[in-house]
């Protein structure tokens, strides 16, 4: 009788054991994970970044786009990307004028740009990409949240960021992550 409680004392010591490795490799791995994503999202900001300043360096300007939509982003990928089709069809002659010799500025993302050209963060939402259009270096986010609205301006001529893991914040501030926060990232010629 002895020797059977004694194998049932071992034996729960052992699961106990166990138990606690898996935990706390669970709680190392998520904190391992999510660190991980967060540096994926700064490589993917940066790479974007070098993607307007390369063509800025080829074209002497930023691809403006000629309005101010949610959809402007998906465009300025395909500018970037030298995509002369989307979705089987002929870009448009506005996104087309602007990548004239179709130079793929964003080789990085080679294989990883989804059909719908929205270049995802780790969390699955959408980076966002502002540019200065007036030259004056100050680049001013207009949102609005909880029937509140809000600005925030970026000095410099280019803007990108992701809402980060939250996915509440639309400025790159707390948990966001952007260019100007988490990479100081200015043009490369001023």
């Amino acid at each position: 009788m002895k020797e059977i409680l004694l194998d049932i004392i071992d034996t729960y010591c052992v699961v106990s054991v166990l138990a606690f490795i898996i935990l706390i490799s669970f709680f190392f791995n998520k904190r391992k994970q999510k660190k991980e994503r967060k540096k994926q999202a700064i490589c993917d900001i940066a790479e974007l970044c070098k993607g307007l300043f390369e063509y800025y360096k080829e074209y002497q300007k930023y691809p403006i786009l000629d309005y101010t939509t949610d959809e402007q982003n998906s465009e300025i990928i395909l500018v970037l990307a030298g995509l002369k089709w989307n979705f089987g069809q002929p870009v448009t002659e506005n996104v087309a004028r602007l990548n004239p010799k179709s130079i793929n500025f964003l080789e990085y993302f080679d294989g990883r740009i989804p059909l719908d050209h929205m270049i995802t963060d780790p969390w699955e939402s959408q980076y966002h990409i502002a540019i200065d259009t007036d030259g004056d270096f100050i680049i001013e986010i207009f949102f609005s949240s909880a029937g509140e609205k809000t600005t925030k301006q970026v000095f410099a001529p280019i803007a990108v960021w992701s809402r980060g893991p939250d996915r509440r914040n639309y400025l790159g501030d707390a948990n966001g992550i952007s260019s100007w926060k988490d990479l100081g990232l200015l043009d490369p010629d001023v």
